[in-house]
């Protein structure tokens, strides 16, 4: 019942045309930092240190783009919900689609990194995708909105586990067969779960070792994906981004892994700084247990 009307409530805020969604996220973006809220300043916390060459007024800039972009990720979460009888639609344009189409031809199946960039909740949608893929997810804290996402996403073919324990046993079988397997590669592992010392912007990162696990295992082709968001005469269009990682991301050696992987999330982020999801506490776990730098002072 609480899904269905969260549901309902998601398709309503769907039918608001994207010239009001794009000020009410202006606006709702300027309040955030005025009032300091903890998305606004733990973008800025992430931004000062990875622009530390950008003036003050640049970085309050690209906080304020960032949040207007996580904002409007909401709203196209309405606009894009499927129904049991919709079908994918094609993107305005696709970058790198050769790339996708010489992995997918080996038949192992792909592993597509997919960063926290754009709108991402579009990735699924993709016309040239098997019938079938699997995806791990990290459970949001409200069941009903977690319920609401993997119903979506499901509808689109996309078998949904998460990072539980029982979660990952599941993925990791799933993941021996020729599919296609979704990865979120900057998510900040948790204290149980073995991770890799690497850097991102040139800061120390805690990164996930589940993806070398998977390239170790499975030698699957390796590919990020992103979707960008443009805003051309007051109306967005999504381009999806294939590029290809560097070769070191496929070693053995799990450092070298892993300083490949950051180095080709930094690339997606290129394409679009401002629509990098800054508010992510990206750096959580990088330093001393002692220093929390997203702690309030």
């Amino acid at each position: 019942m609480k899904r269905h009307l969260l549901t309902v409530l998601f398709r309503v805020i769907g039918l608001v045309p994207f010239t009001w969604t794009h000020r009410i996220a202006y606006f709702a973006a300027t309040w955030m930092i005025k009032c300091q809220s903890e998305l606004a300043r733990v973008s800025r916390i992430n931004i000062e240190r990875c622009f530390p060459d950008r003036s003050a007024a640049a970085q309050t800039q690209l906080v304020k783009d960032s949040l207007v972009h996580s904002i409007l990720l909401l709203f196209e979460l309405g606009r894009h919900l499927p129904t049991a009888n919709s079908q994918r639609k094609p993107f305005t344009e696709v970058v790198g689609r050769e790339l996708f189409d010489t992995a997918w031809s080996q038949q192992k199946g792909v592993i597509l990194l997919a960063p926290h960039f754009g709108c991402w909740e579009l990735l699924h949608r993709f016309t040239c995708w098997p019938e079938h893929a699997i995806a791990l997810y990290d459970p949001p804290s409200s069941e009903t909105f977690e319920s609401l996402l993997t119903f979506s996403r499901e509808l689109n073919g996309v078998e949904m586990f998460s990072t539980s324990r029982s979660g990952l046993k599941g993925f990791l079988r799933a993941a021996r067969e020729p599919t296609l397997v979704l990865v979120l590669p900057d998510q900040v592992p948790d204290y149980q779960t073995k991770s890799i010392k690497s850097h991102f912007m040139g800061e120390q990162v805690m990164t996930m070792a589940l993806v070398h696990r998977l390239v170790k295992k499975y030698r699957k082709p390796i590919l990020m994906a992103a979707v960008e968001r443009r805003i051309e005469n007051g109306q967005p269009k999504y381009v999806f981004h294939f590029q290809a990682p560097d070769e070191a991301i496929a070693s053995d050696d799990e450092a070298l892994h892993a300083d490949a992987l950051n180095a080709a999330v930094e690339r997606v982020v290129e394409i679009a700084p401002e629509q990098y999801q800054w508010s992510y506490k990206r750096f959580k776990r990088a330093e001393d247990k002692a220093r929390n730098i997203y702690r309030r002072q």
